[in-house]
């Protein structure tokens, strides 16, 4: 926002008034202020042309709240801020119930005038804004009611809200009939894949987007319509929100997912429009040009042979290169001849009766003799086909120069030279199963000559190399299979035999590929690849997953391996039960397939593959899994992969249900801090102000009442922020801690004997809170009386009764002596009081927990706190003297931990 802000500050003081405007004009140049001195003169100044009111609470006549309400009057949105010195709670509730904008207390210093600047211009920004909405909103409507296409008015779950006179035309439908229907009322189910991305995009983008599909008419009729559509958000306009790029539609899909029309905005969401109009007819032609254009195209650009295109009395209209450079002529000079002009064994009158029978679309095969400019003649197939170019009939001829066979004769030739290099056997077998042709590879793997392969039966030489049992037969069987095969072969015959050859045994995969002449086999081609290594590898994969089914059985992962291909080598797991998968059951599937889906997937396995190692976390059949992708190298190159997924839904559950009971005790945290903190502050002060005025032993009682809250307060904030894990850790000497803590307590007649000199690792002053309420513990229970003497009238401790229980006492009383002293792993803090009950001492850690009228029960509730975020342990006992004994292990040292 860079135009000018007017602000109305009004404030009883001229003064404070003036530094207010020139303040504020400092802090942001775009404030211009104007000051009265009364809600009345307030009043006289408002007009339209005013930003936000700026307005001191106590004037005299009306005050702040009273020039509110006259303000809200006259213009109910504009912009108030209560800028005042008697800030209450009552004046703020007041104030918001008024409709106040902003309220403002003010304070000494220049720092609130930034504040102050801050909240005008943010208050004026967002007034601005809604109105400049809800024009946009009224040309939105005009737009709607005047457009002379058809508009729907969607909502965001793209269901009609509204439609115009125009649309109603167009699909046939009242506008009660489709409001709150899905747009896939008005889309035939051949289509609704295509307009759902469409819908998808366009929310998720909010952007305008044009695409052409098909649409259902009410009474049935399938039309085809363009669409223009926007999200429109509150920072959006008409003007700019009703353009779009324009996507071409698919032929064969009905629309493309289209380009976003400029910026997305971020706002929030004021409407969806769709514009559109029936494009059937023009749709149909253009299809018709495009599919035409789109053959000829492809013929000129992509075919090596002569190509023409000639009307209905013979002209050649347009020739393509290949025509002119054989015949000799120029394009300018063919297009001045007629076909006959040279193609030699045409007949004119023939010719036309011949295009007369064609429709648009037929096609013809005829045998013709070209004659050159030199006059030389070659002879040619013909291939022709009758169009409709827009609204123009043409005919599309192809040419073969026959002649050109032999130059094909020599590219096999080439191929041939090709397969005879190439690393793998290929072999020619014919229709008697004997030998054509061997190539290099293969001779030299059965270390032969040409002679003594070609012309042999393959069953022969199949018996002289395989090695396997049955492998003869299965050969046999897989050649049969090949000659009786039908054209077109998706799949050819494959065969993996183990085979003894010049380099020793080796396992070879075999293709076996018929090749047919007129859709009969004439021959099969035998091509053999050298597997060895890989199957191998296959059998070390196999061994290694026999060893980790043994692993993995219990355990719930999934592991998995992948061929250099993508397909699954190894599917096992406990895992797979959370997919509904027994293990191995998608083996020698293609995990490209089965996670079409999920393309994070697919897009790590094949960034796997590529050699790169992957960790990521993938969503699968509502499960969440965390995955480790491996590539397996071999010879410097990617012959695999291995995973390790590992299910973590639960865990992921588990993680944000703490999540959510971290944030309720933030929550209750701040409740206590400061809904609670405060009113008991206020009312300490009231109280010692009533103290002042009168002497009651009422005051006192209510005294004691507030001290009695304060310390529920201090201790519930304290034990719901000692639960958090411990992130400080220093090396602390025990002793002088515990010393410390000491000096916090008030201990009375009570003694402290210190028999540590540890140093540990702790958070300081989470170790101070957990001394001072153990030894608070010890001074309040162990001194409200003294051990007991041997006495049938009074329970003892373990006799099941409470003697002096937790969280009770006073520092009056028998003295008691408390040790601080070193355990195995940690330390301990006892005294020789009376002791808690064995019955009590697994209560005695809860919240709350505690026998005395005004005991707080959080004390040792705190301390088990820091006990567990430091990852200790505590356990209670009795002391040699018979009195309570807290010991706390697990501590480490700060040598075993070093610095």
């Amino acid at each position: 926002m860079s135009e000018q802000i007017r602000v109305l500050h009004v404030d009883d003081e001229p003064d404070f008034a003036d530094l207010t405007a020139n303040a504020l004009k400092r802090e942001d140049d775009r404030l211009s202020v104007e000051t009265a001195t009364s809600a009345a003169e307030g009043l006289d100044r408002l007009t339209e042309s005013v930003d936000c009111v700026v307005s001191d609470y106590d004037m005299p006549g009306r005050n702040g709240i009273d020039f509110l309400e006259a303000v809200r009057e006259q213009q109910p949105a504009l912009p108030f801020v209560l800028f005042t010195g008697k800030g209450s709670e009552e004046v703020a509730s007041e104030a918001i119930s008024a409709g106040v904008t902003e309220y403002l207390e003010k304070e000494r210093g220049l720092g609130q005038y930034t504040v102050l600047a801050n909240r005008i211009t943010n208050a004026v920004e967002q007034y601005r804004s809604k109105r400049a909405l809800e024009s946009s909103q009224r040309r939105l409507s005009l737009f709607f009611e005047q457009s002379p296409l058809g508009v729907i008015e969607w909502n965001e779950a793209f269901e009609v809200v509204r439609l115009n006179d125009a649309a109603e035309d167009i699909l046939g439908y009242d506008e009660a009939d489709l409001r709150g229907a899905s747009w896939e009322r008005i889309v035939p189910g051949s289509e609704t894949t295509a307009v759902g991305n469409v819908v998808d995009a366009l929310l998720q983008n909010r952007g305008g987007y044009q695409h052409v599909n098909e649409n259902v008419r009410a009474d049935g009729d399938v039309i085809v319509c363009e669409w223009h559509n926007r999200v429109v958000t509150d920072d959006d306009s008409v003007e700019h929100g009703s353009t779009s790029n324009r996507a071409e539609a698919d032929d064969s899909e009905g629309s493309e997912i289209p380009r976003a029309a400029g910026d997305t905005s971020d706002g929030e969401v004021t409407a969806i429009f769709s514009q559109f109009q029936d494009v059937t007819e023009r749709v149909e032609r253009e299809q018709r040009l495009e599919r035409s254009t789109a053959r000829l195209e492809a013929l000129f650009e992509n075919s090596p042979d002569m190509i023409n295109v000639h009307d209905t009395e013979g002209n050649i209209i347009d020739p393509n290169p290949q025509l002119c450079e054989r015949l000799g002529y120029d394009a300018s000079e063919l297009t001045e001849m007629k076909v006959w002009d040279i193609d030699t064994r045409i007949d004119p009158t023939e010719a036309r009766a011949l295009w007369d029978g064609m429709s648009v679309g037929d096609r013809r095969r005829l045998d013709g003799v070209y004659q050159c400019r030199d006059g030389s003649t070659f002879p040619v197939e013909v291939h022709i086909q009758r169009l409709d170019l827009v609204g123009e009939e043409r005919f599309v001829v192809i040419s073969r120069d026959i002649s050109e066979r032999k130059a094909r004769e020599r590219e096999l030739e080439r191929y041939e030279t090709i397969v005879e290099t190439i690393d793998d056997v290929a072999l020619v077998i014919d229709d008697g199963w004997i030998v054509e042709y061997v190539n290099e590879t293969g001779r030299r793997y059965a270390s032969a000559s040409t002679d003594d392969i070609v012309g042999e039966p393959i069953v022969r030489l199949a018996r002289e190399f395989v090695v396997e049992i049955d492998g003869v037969a299965r050969f046999e069987r897989a050649l049969e299979r090949a000659f009786d095969a039908t054209p077109p072969v998706d799949t050819p015959e494959r065969l993996e035999l183990r085979v003894d050859v010049s380099m020793g045994e080796v396992v070879l995969e075999y293709q076996f590929s018929p090749v047919f002449d007129e859709g009969e086999p004439t021959a099969v081609v035998i091509t053999m690849r050298d597997i060895t290594e890989r199957t191998e590898r296959e059998r070390t994969l196999e061994a290694t997953k026999e060893r980790l089914d043994t692993v993995i059985s219990n355990v719930p992962v999934v592991v998995f391996a992948l061929d250099a291909d993508g397909v699954f080598r190894l599917s096992e797991g406990r895992g797979l039960e959370a997919l509904g998968w027994e293990p191995s059951e998608v083996v020698g599937q293609s995990a490209f397939d089965l996670y079409a889906d999920y393309p994070d997937v697919t897009a790590a396995i094949e960034r796997a593959l590529d050699g790169e190692e992957i960790s990521i976390v993938e969503r699968i059949e509502g499960r969440v899994f965390e995955t480790a992708y491996q590539p397996v190298v071999e010879g410097g190159r990617v012959t695999g992969v291995i995973g390790v997924a590992t299910d973590v839904t639960e865990h992921r559950a588990r993680e944000r249900e703490l999540e959510r009971q971290n944030e309720r005790l933030e929550e209750f945290v701040s409740v206590v801090s400061h809904d609670l903190q405060n009113p008991l502050n206020v009312a300490a002060g009231r109280l010692e102000l009533a103290r002042e005025a009168f002497d009651s032993e009422d005051l006192d009682a209510a005294a004691r009442a507030l001290d009695r809250m304060g310390e529920l307060i201090t201790d519930l904030l304290r034990l719901a922020r000692e639960g958090e894990r411990v992130n400080e850790i220093e090396s602390v000497a025990l002793a002088d801690v515990v010393e410390g803590c000491w000096r916090n307590v008030e201990t009375g007649a009570a003694k402290l004997v210190v028999e540590t000199e540890r140093t540990i690792h702790a958070d300081p002053g989470r170790l101070q809170h957990l001394l001072e309420n153990l030894l608070q513990n010890s001074v309040e229970h162990g001194s409200t009386s003294s051990r007991p003497e041997a006495d049938d009238n009074r329970p003892q401790a373990g006799d099941g009764e409470a003697v002096d229980s937790v969280e009770h006492g006073s520092t009056d009383g028998p003295t008691v002596t408390i040790t601080v002293g070193d355990l195995d792993g940690g330390f301990y803090v006892a005294d020789d009081g009376p002791g808690i009950p064995e019955s009590r001492r697994t209560d005695i850690f809860e919240s709350g927990y505690s026998t005395a009228p005004d005991g707080t029960g959080f004390g040792l509730a705190i301390v088990a706190e820091v006990v567990e975020a430091h990852g200790w342990s505590i356990s209670v006992g009795e002391s040699e003297a018979g009195g309570a004994r807290f010991e706390i292990t697990g501590v480490a040292d700060a040598a075993q931990q070093g610095p």
